[in-house]
């Protein structure tokens, strides 16, 4: 395999692992919104300082669920993955 072809495969799985995050991310808030009062809803943006407060009202609403657990690792994975491309285009 080329190293062409390495960091296309990277790139591509790490696409992935983000569209999965982001799909993740934004059902858990539309779930925690679901069943919060109107002034207390979440904004679907991407906002770190609110990431927190989603954590803990979804683990509160829903304290079985995965969810959460596998949003954080695609997020991992996908920082993860963009590293060894990045790591990839400056070797090469």
């Amino acid at each position: 395999m080329s190293i062409l072809n390495a960091q296309g495969l990277i790139l591509s799985l790490a696409a992935a692992f983000f569209l999965t995050a982001f799909t993740l991310y934004h059902l858990m808030i539309f779930r925690v919104n679901r069943l919060l009062s109107p002034g207390e809803k979440l904004p679907h943006s991407l906002d770190f300082t609110k990431g927190n407060r989603l954590a803990r009202q979804y683990r509160a609403l829903y304290p079985r669920s995965n969810l959460y657990h596998l949003t954080i690792i695609s997020a991992a994975s996908m920082f993860a993955l963009a590293v060894a491309f990045v790591c990839l285009r400056l070797l090469s």
